[in-house]
């Protein structure tokens, strides 16, 4: 009917009580167990929300974006119910060289996207108390999926950058083959 329906969202760190400046784990902001805390306490559909968010993550870390903090993950209200909001701010940060490969939220402990192993996803599946074969198939799909998408999603962006496109296929790809083998190995 074209009306506008305002939704309220909160972002991880308001829900949490963290101030705004604090939104990196390095700086004293949120861990990953924090989050998967919240979404278990608050959310209306846990095992939902705490698996998208699992696969949020998983995204993230195989486009290569080391700025997902706890700014970039919101719960939203709507109908009475606190879910676990769609994504934003999705961005390949590793193309740019001179930003930072700090994890904005380490994942078992890893202090680098490069160096990220399927080691770092069991501890980190250990310290939130979900079940490492979980997370490991997940990382095993979506690495697939994102994958079988690389060649028509650099299809579209090779219209306005065909430089830039092609990098970032390679960093994703390259990612994506990374952690599959990891994953693999760790079976």
């Amino acid at each position: 009917n074209g009306s506008i329906t305002r939704l309220h969202q909160e972002d991880f760190c308001q829900a949490l009580g963290f101030p705004p400046e604090l939104k990196y784990q390095e700086e004293g902001g949120p861990l990953l167990r924090d989050c998967i805390s919240l979404l278990r306490e608050w959310s209306a559909v846990p095992v939902v929300d705490i698996r998208d968010f699992i696969d949020g993550l998983i995204f993230n870390v195989l486009i290569g974006n080391a700025d997902a903090h706890g700014k970039n993950y919101s719960i939203l209200y709507q109908g009475g119910e606190r879910r676990l909001s769609p994504f934003y701010d999705l961005v390949c940060t590793l193309a740019w060289p001179e930003l930072s490969k700090i994890p904005a939220m380490k994942i078992g402990g890893c202090k680098s996207l490069d160096t990220l192993t399927a080691g770092n996803w069991r501890k980190m599946a250990q310290e939130t108390r979900l079940g490492w074969p979980m997370i490991r198939e997940r990382i095993q799909q979506l690495s697939q999926q994102v994958l079988d998408e690389l060649a028509p999603v650099k299809t579209l962006v090779e219209k306005d950058d065909a430089t830039m496109a092609e990098q970032l296929q390679k960093i994703i790809a390259d990612r994506a083959i990374s952690m599959l083998e990891r994953t693999y190995e760790q079976e």
